[in-house]
């Protein structure tokens, strides 16, 4: 039977390569055709690539939507949202602890926290993904770490919102917001980084609300 296959083949006008090969032998045939129908694949794989490259690339767009949006969504829930303590904080943020630790206060920083008053009250509004909130928070917990000074921390989520809907209450626009009060009533706000420093900027508050009354 193969003789036969090899003879018929012999009679047809084979394509170039095939003509040129010096000897015909069963096996020579077999490694051409194998040869032969992996180029006709990739020829027609190229033709459909060619003929639905705008709609493969349309799927490609989409999945790549679909991927970031997903990662986003994912991204979002790994950040506590709403009130959190500072030990929640520094135990899922490690990179707030490694910039607690770094910060050192100098002199004149030192000397405003305590000249503030113990009715001084903070409300923070910040975000773990946020860079500046990374940076401001961590002094502040810093600078405050030996007062009776109440500091409400409220995390908030990309959109900068959380369940109570106190941020858009207080209408946070930027993170991290520092809302100072003086016995209950708000005298001033830091707004992403202070002008000196969180102490000295506070006690400047502090001296003013004094002054207008």
């Amino acid at each position: 039977m193969a003789v036969k296959l090899i003879l018929l083949l012999s009679l047809i006008k084979l394509p170039t390569g095939l003509a040129m090969m010096p000897k015909v032998s069963y096996k020579n045939l077999k490694s051409y055709w194998r040869k032969l129908v992996s180029q006709n694949k990739r020829t027609t794989v190229m033709k459909y690539l060619v003929k639905y490259k705008i709609l493969l690339m349309i799927i490609a767009f989409g999945l790549w939507v679909v991927a970031a949006v997903m990662s986003s969504k994912a991204h979002a829930a790994d950040n506590l949202v709403g009130n959190i303590t500072k030990q929640q904080l520094f135990d899922g943020y490690p990179h707030f602890v490694s910039n607690y630790d770094d910060y050192l206060l100098s002199s004149d920083e030192a000397k405003a926290v305590e000249q503030l008053p113990s009715e001084i009250s903070l409300k923070v509004f910040f975000g773990t993904w946020c860079h500046d909130s990374e940076r401001e928070v961590p002094r502040l917990l810093k600078s405050f770490k030996r007062t009776n000074v109440s500091i409400d921390m409220i995390s908030l989520d990309l959109n900068k919102s959380e369940p109570q809907g106190r941020a858009k209450e207080a209408n946070i626009k930027y993170t991290p917001t520092f809302i100072v009060y003086h016995e209950n009533v708000e005298i001033g706000r830091i707004i992403e980084r202070p002008e000196v420093s969180l102490s000295e900027d506070i006690l400047a508050m502090y001296k003013d609300s004094k002054a207008q009354k």
